[in-house]
């Protein structure tokens, strides 16, 4: 009980006791059914929409497209007259009839979801399936009484039902009309929408639970009004049925939003007030509208002071989620910049100044691709290139563009963002990429990189900045070679599988050190950890000889534990070729001996190991690792093991592949001490490494242990 009483304490108090409370009476709300009673499921009616339009509006559905067409354009998107032809020249050969493909299949209800996978919803769509387990939502009953404990176990990750009514399978249709002008897409698209305003009222089955998922709905159709404005497939029914939802959309938001304040405060509070902004925008003959533009553009100025540290890191530990927030704030940028609101013109600009820095410095430009870090659930808001779901480059040049009114790169598919964006001018803007520097420390988002010109580490070491969305990840290394990721951080797989998701958000899923098989945080609900650890940088001399740069760090995540323990881990560039880490475990109190465990996950190969190395065949080279410690250490190898679930990756949500995880184990008795080199084959033959209790010797230079007690706070 006691223990059950200092859990909730410590949740009242990462949260802040005003979230906590607000969350507490939601929860009140919504159990007594109150909440219920208060949003009554309401059918979409003809007039929804039209009778809340100022005076004048036509009511006739061809008169109000010929009178909606006579107003000005409010939109970012003007036209695309030349798109078919850039289209043309970005799509690779074959390209074109993928694209095609992917619209037709996803008219049939077989969408790409989260980009990486094809998920079947039927035709006609069943709107409340989940296409992983095959069964469907309950669609009778209110939205607030369907998330409870036994509904998600029935019925898994309700994420997988979001991922089509999200329509995020607009631009795959959208993009393979214009290219191929065949109109039964179109129509076909309509169909979809048409059934999922009359199955969906307002209030009733899963598509009416979050404000973020009613947002990309609202965009969405705001996108295919807006690119369909002069075409002839666009009818007055239909444009009627598309400002319904968009009007349902906005006032959804307007009326749910403050939950996501209060009590999230990430990239739901973000979409949520564009989910308000470009209604309010666009629809300036609606009676709400003022309200919707002004609340929306409120928040979004709240978000962009809350929500950024000062390095350019975002508040959710998760180059996904922080893409994600971006490509909100690009539509945002481009709407007020029409709406001549500079403040937030500015407030957008000084904020992708610093994120792109740093997301910039973290990139491959080989493949787009960042390290997989932090939570990653596919969420893709601008899914308009043929650019892979991890590849960051549409995202880049377009922060590039929005800054300077250049390309980060030479011509390619990811410009194609631009011109969605901003069209013709920006897709024959100057070429002028950023620089990158050979070593970066991001203090505030924890990430610490060293560059070799192509290769770099990252080391993840910094502050716990959110109660959302962390992982256990403290001195988590990737490792990128010859344009590969070779050891990866796993990322999330599923949210709605307790056993996985446990498992990748987990010190076992990062190549860190584990004791006593224990994550550095405590586990308590599905998105918060306990027991935050302290966690930095140690300042450290110059380099000696043998290494070119090197950055350590420390955490305290195992003080909990008996004996006090803390744990140390360099990372550096030798000066011969490849990387060094070291790790060095203090128990600062007496007592018994715990089992440590280091792990290293990595990109799936063939592979050979002894007790002291391991060989990685990819289709770049052999990858190899050697190591050393003051004890010896047991190693073995796993690959996708479910039970206990080990030696798995997964780039795209909802879908998992096997990852080589190799697993050293010690016992640590009062001081530890090991060291790897990680490179290719020359670069650990030729490393002269030794590990003598807390000294590690590299190349004749000899690196020692910090004094712990002198270094980290109490």
């Amino acid at each position: 009980m006691l223990g059950r009483v200092e859990s909730i304490w410590e949740e009242c108090r990462r949260v802040g006791l005003g979230p906590f409370s607000y969350r507490v009476a939601r929860e009140i709300s919504q159990r007594s059914g109150l909440s219920c009673l208060m949003r009554p499921i309401k059918e979409f009616r003809d007039d929804y929409f039209l009778r809340k339009c100022r005076s004048g509006t036509p009511d006739d559905p061809d008169e109000f497209l010929s009178w909606w067409k006579e107003q000005k354009n409010l939109f970012f998107i003007d036209t695309l007259d030349n798109y078919p032809n850039h289209l043309n020249r970005w799509l690779e050969e074959g390209g074109r009839g993928t694209l095609y493909n992917t619209a037709r299949e996803a008219c049939s209800g077989r969408i790409l979801a989260f980009r990486g996978w094809v998920a079947d919803y039927g035709s006609p769509v069943d709107w409340n399936k989940n296409p992983a387990k095959g069964n469907s939502w309950p669609s009778d009953l209110h939205s607030l009484r369907l998330l409870s404990r036994s509904r998600k176990e029935e019925h898994g990750d309700i994420k997988l039902t979001w991922e089509m009514g999200r329509f995020l399978h607009i631009p795959d249709i959208v993009r393979a009309f214009f290219l191929s002008g065949d109109e039964e897409l179109i129509q076909q698209l309509f169909d979809q929408i048409s059934s999922f305003e009359t199955l969906n009222p307002l209030h009733r089955g899963p598509h009416w639970i979050s404000e973020q998922e009613v947002a990309i709905r609202t965009c969405m159709f705001v996108l295919v009004l807006s690119v369909l404005r002069n075409s002839q497939t666009l009818t007055g029914s239909k444009t009627q049925l598309l400002f319904r939802q968009i009007a349902a959309g906005a006032e959804y938001c307007y009326k749910e939003i403050e939950y996501s304040r209060q009590c999230i405060r990430n990239n739901h509070l973000i979409g949520g007030a564009l989910g308000m902004y470009l209604p309010g925008c666009i629809l300036p003959w609606h009676k709400y509208a003022v309200r919707w533009r002004k609340k929306g553009k409120r928040l979004l100025l709240e978000a962009l002071r809350t929500q950024w540290h000062s390095d350019g890191g975002y508040t959710q530990p998760s180059h996904n989620y922080h893409r994600l927030s971006i490509n909100y704030l690009l539509w945002v940028l481009r709407l007020a910049q029409i709406q001549s609101d500079e403040d937030l013109v500015e407030a957008i600009l000084s904020r992708f100044r610093k994120s792109f820095d740093l997301l910039n410095e973290m990139v491959d430009d080989s493949s787009g691709h960042l390290p997989n870090w932090g939570p990653n659930d596919g969420a893709q808001f601008c899914p308009w290139t043929s650019c892979e779901y991890p590849d960051f480059r549409p995202l880049l040049t377009s922060m590039r563009y929005a800054l300077s009114k250049k390309r980060q790169y030479q011509d390619g598919p990811w410009d194609e963002q631009l011109l969605w964006l901003w069209g013709e001018e920006a897709v024959s803007a100057p070429v002028s990429p950023a620089p990158k520097q050979s070593k970066r420390n991001f203090n505030v988002a924890g990430l610490h990189i060293i560059r070799r010109n192509n290769d770099f580490s990252v080391l993840r070491c910094g502050p716990i900045t959110s109660r959302y969305g962390q992982q256990a990840d403290q001195l988590h290394v990737d490792v990128w070679w010859r344009g590969r990721n070779v050891l990866i951080d796993p990322g999330s797989y599923l949210y709605g599988d307790p056993s996985f998701h446990d498992w990748f958000r987990s010190t076992h899923a990062h190549n860190t050190l584990t004791i006593d098989n224990e994550s550095q945080m405590v586990p308590y609900r599905q998105f918060l950890f306990l027991k935050w650890p302290n966690a930095g940088l140690l300042r450290m001399p110059e380099p000696p000889r043998s290494i070119i740069e090197w950055c350590c760090g420390w955490h305290d995540g195992y003080r909990r534990l008996e004996r006090d323990i803390i744990h140390i881990r360099v990372l550096a560039a030798l000066r011969k070729g490849g990387w060094l880490v070291v790790d060095w475990l203090k128990a600062l109190s007496s007592g018994r001996g715990e089992q440590l465990a280091q792990r290293w996950h990595m990109a799936d190969g063939a592979f050979s190991y002894s007790n002291d190395r391991l060989d990685l065949d990819l289709d770049v080279g052999t990858f190899s690792i050697v190591w050393r410690a003051s004890d010896s250490m047991e190693a073995r190898m796993t690959r996708a093991s479910d039970s206990p679930v080990d030696g798995w990756t997964s780039r795209y949500y909802g879908r998992k592949e096997p990852s080589p995880t190799l697993t050293l184990q010690a016992t640590l008795r009062k001081e530890f001490c090991c060291a790897a080199v990680f490179g290719d084959e020359r670069d650990v033959e030729d490393a002269d490494l030794q590990v003598e209790n807390m000294r590690v010797i590299i190349e004749g230079d000899t690196l020692v242990a910090p004094n712990v007690q002198d270094s980290v706070k109490p």
